[in-house]
């Protein structure tokens, strides 16, 4: 496999992993309101703890994602193994 098919892999890979991260997290974050009474809380709140659990579930599952990539950089050489996923045009144009 070359350089190009291990970057797209793992890009692919690591999104996937990202969303399956974030399901999870918002599924947990769903369960747990479901066991709150909601006649003991004023209308105001339930309102709110329902809109919470998505900016939860999102916000925790890049904090997440990100310190799994950090390891992943650290244990493994980027640039043996993928493309610049970015690349810097350092020519001059004329």
């Amino acid at each position: 496999m070359n350089k190009k098919l291990n970057t797209l892999l793992f890009v692919l890979g690591a999104s996937v992993l990202n969303i399956i991260i974030m399901l999870l997290i918002l599924s947990a974050a769903l369960l747990l309101l479901s066991f709150l009474p909601a006649a003991a809380m004023p209308r105001w709140l339930t309102r709110f703890l329902g809109l919470l659990p998505f900016p939860v579930a999102l916000g925790s599952s890049f904090f997440i994602y990100h310190r799994m990539m950090r390891f992943v950089m650290k244990r493994v050489d980027m640039d043996k193994y993928f493309e610049p996923f970015l690349k810097k045009n350092l020519k001059k144009r004329d």
